[in-house]
């Protein structure tokens, strides 16, 4: 089993990263291994606001949108 380093998700949803990383997990598969990539949501938005769970100094608490439109991704 090969871990490829971690993407945020909204890198992870675009096309263009899809496809980049296809030819690698072809690859990988073609030898009889497993390939997986760890998935994070990183606590700046699009917009740059930095988000949490819960609130801190530095970032307010994510709206249940929010977390709904990221789990949805």
């Amino acid at each position: 089993m090969i871990i490829v380093e971690g993407t945020s998700i909204d890198k992870f949803s675009s096309v263009e990263f899809v496809k980049a990383l296809s030819l690698l997990s072809k690859t990988v598969h073609k030898e009889g291994s497993g390939i997986i990539i760890q998935l994070f949501q990183g606590s700046k938005l699009q917009n740059g606001e930095m988000v949490a769970p819960s609130a801190t100094e530095v970032s307010r608490e994510a709206t249940e949108k929010e977390i709904e439109e990221m789990m949805e991704k």
